[in-house]
């Protein structure tokens, strides 16, 4: 028997609440999509996609619980339907009302659980995505960071403009180069207070054979 239906809790909601609209649109597309075709869509976002996951996780174990309903009803009806109750055991219920169920603790536990680690793993990858670096002159800053932290110390810092002027006169890989050697330097925090004019007159040194680097320094400064 296919299902024409799933359910979504309202506590649901809590771990998704920070996402965007449009990321709140595509993940119940993807919502949608997963029950109709019965198949795992294809998610290019990846907060989306890991809270589809949970989601999912939590349809599956549903939709075992529908599955064992229905092979119990089946039982049941190859075998002349439902047991009949006695209804006079329970003399606070002489008409046979079905009792109240009562909450199943351990599905609560579970929608709980995974709904702090969709909320979680949101958060984690918002972050992670925040932390990513967005431009080149941040990629520089972060390589800079990992490979040659003592030139932090030095007062005046490369900017974004003198960044792109030493990008348009120097590969990256003559830049990496005199960085590196101006961070092995332990005078250079005490000595300098530039590291864009003391990188000029490294890479001059560096690449004094090159007249093309000497008219270079000329037209940065």
């Amino acid at each position: 028997m296919t299902k024409k239906s799933f359910v979504l809790y309202n506590d649901n909601y809590e771990p998704i609440e920070s996402l965007s609209q449009e990321e709140k649109g595509d993940l119940l597309d993807a919502i949608f999509l997963y029950h109709i075709n019965g198949a795992e869509p294809n998610i290019e976002n990846k907060v989306v996609r890991m809270a589809f996951l949970f989601f999912r996780s939590q349809f599956e174990r549903d939709n075992q619980k529908y599955s064992k309903v229905v092979e119990r009803n089946k039982i049941n009806g190859n075998k002349g339907g439902r047991p009949k109750k006695e209804t006079q055991d329970n003399p606070n219920n002489p008409v046979g009302f079905l009792e109240p169920k009562k909450p199943d603790n351990d599905n609560d536990n579970d929608s709980d659980n995974d709904n702090d680690k969709i909320k979680n793993n949101i958060s984690e990858s918002k972050i992670d995505s925040e932390n990513q670096p967005k431009t080149d002159f941040d990629k520089f800053n972060c390589w800079i960071k990992e490979n040659t932290p003592h030139i932090l110390k030095i007062k005046n810092q490369i900017s974004e403009v003198q960044y792109n002027k030493l990008k348009e006169k120097y590969s990256h890989t003559q830049i990496e180069n005199v960085l590196i050697a101006l961070g092995n330097y332990k005078e250079a925090p005490k000595k300098y207070v530039s590291v864009y004019f003391t990188f000029l007159k490294w890479a001059e040194k560096e690449f004094q054979g090159s007249q093309e680097v000497s008219r270079t320094r000329k037209k940065l400064v």
